[in-house]
């Protein structure tokens, strides 16, 4: 009779379903929504996402009809433009949670999913940065 040893598991039970992502956030003034600018405070009406992968990096650019993603190889170093500002940092994100349907669907929930947090009251990518900035 074939019997199953019990092995210790190398991933922490409280990791199981979570995946660390290292991520920059852009924060930069409406482009395309210029009306944006005049509602919004200034240099912080869009927010752009970098998620480096191994061997690569993601750059999203959420906008409200769509999104566009570009994949860049990691040897690449992003240079902000003037008046853009950026955040960078690590995240442990949990795959299996299903987001949030009430809410606007703009760049700053989109944001706010590839960094795993789910706050409420984060509305606008000024919200967003003094929220990271005080992590």
């Amino acid at each position: 009779m074939l019997y199953r040893r019990s092995q210790k598991s190398l991933i922490k039970p409280e990791n199981i379903g979570k995946e660390e992502v290292t991520y920059t956030l852009i924060f930069s003034k409406a482009n395309r929504l210029v009306w944006l600018n005049k509602f919004l405070k200034k240099d912080f009406a869009h927010v752009k996402i970098l998620i480096h992968k191994k061997g690569y990096i993601v750059l999203i650019d959420p906008r409200m009809s769509y999104n566009e993603v570009t994949c860049f190889s990691d040897k690449m170093e992003y240079q902000p433009l003037e008046g853009e500002t950026i955040i960078k940092g690590k995240a442990m994100v949990d795959v299996y949670k299903i987001r949030r349907y009430i809410g606007l669907l703009n760049c700053v929930e989109t944001a706010k999913a590839f960094i795993g947090d789910r706050s409420f009251w984060c509305l606008t990518p000024y919200q967003l940065y003094n929220k990271l900035e005080k992590q």
